[in-house]
Parts: C-alpha cells; sequence; structure tokens
C-alpha cells in the first residue's frame, strides 16, 4: 500500500472525531446523566416516603421484654493476691551454696522433709557456728559414753554423771538448731509453691530459698475503698470464673474477714477471701480477679438495663399499652434499685407483665405508635 493511501485513511478517521461530532456527543451524554440523577432521587424519595408510610400505618418497630419478678443477684468485681491459706518462706542464717535441691516446685512434702541441702563445710563461707556446734556435740557425745559406761561400773558419781548428759542434750539441741540451718526442711504438710535456688548456687543469710504452701484452699487478699468496703461482709458469698482450654468452671468462695479500720498509709480496707482449689487452677502469687455476692433476693421485679432512659436526675422507660386498638409506648418514670452487669431492680413505676421497650426507644416520644417486633407469648 503506497503512503498516499495510508494518508488518505487517517483523514477519514480523523474526520469522523470532527468537533461538532465531540459536541453533540457531550451534551448527550450530558441530558442522560441529568435524568438519571432525577430518576435516581425520585426513588429514593420514594423509599422515604414509602418506610415513613409503613410506619404511620403499622407503627415504629421496636422490641420488648416483660417486666418478671424472681431471682435477682449482684454480684461486685475485686482483683488481689492469691496466697496459701498457710504458707511458710523457707530460709538460712547461714551464707553458704547448694549442694544439693531434693524436690521440685508442685512436688507434694511431709513436714519434715529436706528441701533443700546447704554446704555445712565451705570455709568460705559463714559456716563456722555450724561446724562449732557439730564438734561440740561430737564432744559431749564422747563425753556422755565413756562417762555413763564409768557411771554403770560405779566409778563416777551420779552427779558427774547427770552434769555429762545434761552437756550431751544442750550440744545435741545446738547441733538440731544448726542442722536446720543447712537441711532446709518442710515445716509442715503441704506444696512446694516455689524453689529459688538451684545446686551450687550461693545463697546469703536470710535469702529465701523455698516457699511450701497448703493449696487446696487458697486466700484472696483485696485492698478496698471504703465506698465499696461497707457492702462487704464476713460470710458473704465470692467466687472466681475460671476459662481452661477444656472447659469453665466456678470456684466458689466465702468472705474470711473485712477489717475494721482503713489502713493508716493507703486509706483502704483489707479484706481475705478463702477460696476452694481442689483442682490447684489457682496459682499462688499471681494476682487474679474475684466477685462477691453483694446483694441477693428472690422476689425482685427486674427488667433489661438497656432499657433505662437517663434524663438529668431521673430514669424513664417506654411502657407499650394497647390505646385505641394501637400499641403505644408510654414515657414511664421509675425509680430503680440494684443494678447488676445486665439487668436492674425496679422499685416503682412498674408492674409485673408491663412491656418494657428494650430496642428502638431512641425513635420514640410518648405515646406514639408502635409496632412489636418480638411479642413476647
Amino acid at each position: 500500500m503506497s503512503i498516499s493511501r495510508l494518508k488518505d485513511r487517517a483523514k477519514k478517521r480523523i474526520s469522523r472525531y470532527s468537533p461538532t461530532r465531540i459536541g453533540i456527543a457531550l451534551v448527550a451524554l450530558i441530558i442522560v446523566l441529568f435524568f438519571s440523577v432525577k430518576i435516581y432521587g425520585y426513588i429514593v424519595k420514594e423509599e422515604v416516603k414509602s418506610l415513613e408510610k409503613i410506619q404511620a400505618e403499622k407503627g415504629i418497630p421496636v422490641d420488648v421484654v416483660k417486666a418478671k419478678r424472681g431471682d435477682f443477684k449482684v454480684f461486685r468485681s475485686f482483683s488481689g493476691m492469691i496466697r496459701g491459706i498457710r504458707q511458710s518462706e523457707l530460709t538460712t542464717d547461714l551464707s553458704t551454696q547448694v549442694i544439693k535441691v531434693h524436690l521440685k516446685e508442685g512436688d507434694t512434702v511431709k513436714k519434715g522433709k529436706v528441701i533443700v541441702s546447704l554446704d555445712p563445710d565451705d570455709p568460705s563461707m559463714s559456716t563456722g557456728h555450724y561446724r562449732q556446734d557439730l564438734a561440740r556435740y561430737r564432744q559431749a557425745l564422747r563425753d556422755y559414753k565413756r562417762i555413763k559406761e564409768l557411771y554403770n561400773a560405779g566409778a563416777v558419781s551420779k552427779s558427774e554423771y547427770e552434769y555429762a548428759l545434761t552437756t550431751y542434750e544442750v550440744a545435741r539441741a545446738d547441733h538440731d538448731a544448726s542442722k536446720d540451718m543447712v537441711e532446709i526442711a518442710s515445716p509442715m504438710d503441704g506444696t512446694v509453691t516455689e524453689i529459688t535456688v538451684s545446686e551450687g548456687d550461693p545463697v546469703m543469710a536470710g535469702e529465701i530459698i523455698a516457699t511450701v504452701a497448703i493449696i487446696d484452699r487458697v486466700r484472696v487478699e483485696l485492698n478496698i475503698s471504703s465506698k465499696r468496703a461497707i457492702f462487704i461482709k464476713k460470710g458473704q458469698p465470692a467466687r472466681i470464673l475460671l476459662i481452661t482450654p477444656e472447659k469453665t468452671l466456678t470456684v466458689k468462695g466465702e468472705v474470711e474477714s473485712i477489717s475494721l479500720s482503713a489502713n493508716k498509709n493507703t486509706g483502704l480496707f483489707e479484706a481475705k477471701i478463702l477460696l476452694d482449689n481442689v483442682e490447684g487452677l489457682l496459682k499462688l502469687g499471681t494476682i487474679t480477679t474475684l466477685e462477691i455476692l453483694i446483694y441477693s433476693t428472690d422476689d425482685a421485679l427486674v427488667i433489661p438495663k438497656n432499657a433505662l432512659i437517663d434524663i438529668d436526675d431521673e430514669t424513664f422507660v417506654f411502657v407499650v399499652n394497647h390505646i385505641d386498638g394501637k400499641e403505644t409506648a408510654i414515657k414511664t418514670k421509675i425509680v430503680t434499685g440494684w443494678k447488676s452487669e445486665e439487668d436492674v431492680e425496679v422499685i416503682g413505676g412498674l408492674k409485673v407483665g408491663d412491656r418494657v421497650v428494650v430496642r428502638g426507644q431512641n425513635k420514640l416520644s410518648d405515646e406514639t405508635f408502635v409496632f412489636l417486633h418480638n411479642e413476647e407469648k
């Protein structure tokens, strides 16, 4: 194809998109858009009108719940440290090193069982007191045995024998006391909840080496403000909700005590809560959140809290009544009592069976015509 023919074709194509044709196309597009917007606006307007028409014919849709009488409990949450109902922190008066750890954390232990052994012969540490007591004990034991044989043979007097016996018993008591400093034993039946040392570690006098506790029951210690402490009394039920991978369970207990006066440094009241821990799920030394039952009745008039409308210092609900053949929402002032997480006790303004609006009340005014979306039977 020649170059001249290609030029002719290009001129023809360009001529198709002349300014006149482009202008006509733009005008047509504007007209289409204009009528599209008008039609869409009409449709939306008609939809709004139809919604208003439906609400005018059937009423504003609401959900209602009937006021009922029954059990009503109010719990309040508190946080505190979990401790053993009885626990002992084991220390030593010596500065030496660990030569043996006999048990591990979680092991059950009997009273007198050695948990950690310390080196009594470390010359670089402060074990001289133990070595001296051991030397005196061994010498007193040898003297006592020798005097006893002589006494039985009639070679020494009774007073000499009694003196040797007394000296031996004192030396043995001193040695036993010193021995307790190097053989760290449990002072009670319980569970080893903590061991802070390993074999070969140095230890200092007064350092906590291990902790033994009774863990089938635990104590949670709370510090409570005066505003909340007035609701806490000895014997009140308490609980902890535990969620494990296998199940959700409730650990039950009760208030053991509440202090009569606030701590002078913190201004808080100390409460102690006893809880069952048979399954051992409550770990000592951890912070937990528990609930204390502070109010309970078996005859409360109760409605959901989300029905309430608070205006200034007054509380209202919408009660649906059948008036002139229509379901009508009446704005009603009520008096409330205790509140739980979800419900509220009503002590005035409602009666059993009143249908209270719990959803949709933000669209209502007094004597609004409504449609019951979830009529209860």
